[in-house]
Formats: structure tokens, sequence, C-alpha cells
């Protein structure tokens, strides 16, 4: 997978952790980043791949923050909440063909599909999800000015 690809599974999946725990700050470890909830287990660092995943989990976590996605509070250990430009887009209900999805934000569907990832299908849509919640935000933004 290229890092961009990558970047939105990861970013799908912090979102994902964040929404679920809102309005209380958690820590992000790397390794709840890197892989679904049940193979968390499974992160090494003493590989190339997982050099790399590590460090663009680390990225991740750094770029939605300083893009105003996250807000960090704390320092031992460093703990995020989610920024309100974030929960916005989160909170957003975007219009899909199902009538059963219709009702869920952009915050459930990516909680949602963040528990089923691992397969390429799953992280196509998280990586969508995750386009549509930074879309949103821009669009809120370009919206108040």
């Amino acid at each position: 997978m290229e890092n961009i690809e990558i970047f939105n599974v990861y970013a799908g999946r912090i979102f994902a952790l964040l929404y679920a725990s809102f309005p209380i700050a958690r820590a992000i470890r790397h390794a709840d980043t890197v892989n679904p909830p049940e193979r968390v287990a499974e992160v090494g660092t003493d590989t190339e791949g997982g050099k790399r995943k590590m460090e663009i989990a680390s990225q991740t976590v750094m770029w939605l923050a300083d893009t105003g996605y996250l807000i960090v509070r704390g320092s031992d250990p460093i703990r995020y909440v989610l920024s309100p430009k974030a929960l916005e887009a989160l909170n957003a209900v975007i219009p899909v063909l199902s009538p059963k999805e219709q009702a869920k934000t952009l915050g459930d569907q990516l909680t949602e599909a963040t528990k089923q990832a691992g397969t390429e299908a799953k992280n196509k849509v998280i990586g969508e999800l995750v386009g549509q919640v930074i879309g949103a935000a821009v669009r809120s933004i370009a919206g108040a000015s």
C-alpha cells in the first residue's frame, strides 16, 4: 500500500478511537493505529515494514494534531481528544443509498469499518470515510468564512 492509503486507514482508526471515547482524552498507542484491535500484539518494529508502519502511525497522529483535527491534552502520557472541527465532521450524516445506513454519522460508520478492518475492501472504505471527514471539515470552514 502507498503511504497515503496507509495514512487513511490509520487516521480512520484514530478518529474511531477518539470518537468512541469522546469527550474523554485518551492516549493513542501506535500499536492501536497500526493493527486492528484484535491484532495489536502482532506489531513489531524489528523489520523494515514494521518500522515504516510505526513511522507512518506517528506522523499520522502528528499531522492530525498539527492541522487541527486533534487537541493535545497532558504530557505523560500525551492524550488526545477530537477537536470541534473533527467532531463536527464525524457527526455529519452523509446520504447513502441504503436507508438503514442513512441515520448513521460518519463517526459511526468509521467506527464500524475499523472494527472490521484488515481486508483491502474495508481499508478502502475507511479511506473513503476519512476523505469524507476531512472534506466535511474543510467545507464547514470554507462555509464559515
